[in-house]
């Protein structure tokens, strides 16, 4: 996936068949690179985001052109999905979690029991058998969101999502972004103030869920992380049910935290 403003973000994801084996932004994947190798990472290395800036159409295509050939690189190197011949959830994998889901997060997920409200939500909006197209249209989907208290609008772009605005909310330091399909997939981020490169940490509601039971010592399987568990809706009554109890989780995620961490300092 690929956003142009003026800064371009990167993202790269390794699936086979619907089991996500990982991925990120290009700066997470370099990262993880480092990790990788045993090198040392600073705070600045993960959270001030870096990305490159174009200002004309020749910058960008020179971006494009250098990027593309990095993706083409990566395909070359990977023609075939891995087979996963280790499904071992290993010290790395729980390293880089908790460094991109860091304390104030989880200590604010343990807070309002985030991780068993989770699993609450894809029992009860599990994924049907069979191939059933029954989904919500995007005019009944703008309508049940604009009737919940938040300041969400919907961006089209790269396959349409709904986006709080944080500039015009209560506790600007929260986020959230949500993809409605028949599956419904939810983000949340953390920043110490409304401004990007204030990032704490976040990432998926499945993400989340996990780093929460790592942070509380549980333990957590290879599957448990890479096979990505999102609620189903077929129908307006499931979409509005489901919308009621996420917005109130995240509700109680703001009153847990209704300043942002300025005085946190990661380790």
């Amino acid at each position: 996936m690929i956003e142009i403003f003026q800064a371009v973000s990167f993202h790269f994801n390794l699936w086979r068949d619907d089991t996500h084996i990982g991925g990120g932004s290009y700066q997470q994947l370099a990262v993880a690179e480092r990790l990788s190798r045993g090198e040392d990472i600073c705070w600045d290395d993960w959270r001030v985001q870096q990305q490159p800036w174009c200002y004309s159409e020749a910058q960008l295509q020179t971006v494009l052109t250098e990027l593309f050939s990095l993706f083409d690189d990566l395909c070359q190197a990977m023609p075939e999905p891995p087979e996963f011949p280790q499904k071992t959830f290993t010290q790395l994998d729980c390293k880089t979690l908790l460094t991109q889901i860091p304390e104030p997060v989880t200590t604010m997920s343990k807070q309002v029991n985030f991780s068993e409200r989770y699993s609450a939500l894809l029992k009860q909006f599990p994924k049907l058998p069979g191939k059933s197209r029954a989904k919500v249209s995007l005019e009944k989907q703008v309508k049940l969101v604009t009737g919940f208290p938040y300041p969400i609008g919907y961006n089209p772009n790269f396959g349409g999502s709904f986006t709080l605005y944080c500039e015009d909310f209560a506790y600007p330091h929260m986020h959230i972004k949500f993809e409605i399909k028949q599956q419904v997939t939810f983000w949340f981020n953390l920043f110490q103030d409304n401004n990007e490169h204030s990032w704490v940490g976040g990432g998926n509601y499945h993400e989340l869920a996990v780093a929460e039971r790592l942070s509380k010592e549980e333990s957590v399987s290879w599957e448990e992380l890479h096979v990505v568990q999102k609620p189903f809706c077929y129908n307006e009554e499931q979409l509005q049910a489901l919308l009621t109890e996420i917005f109130s989780l995240f509700n109680d995620m703001c009153k847990t935290m209704p300043e942002p961490p300025i005085d946190w300092q990661p380790n």
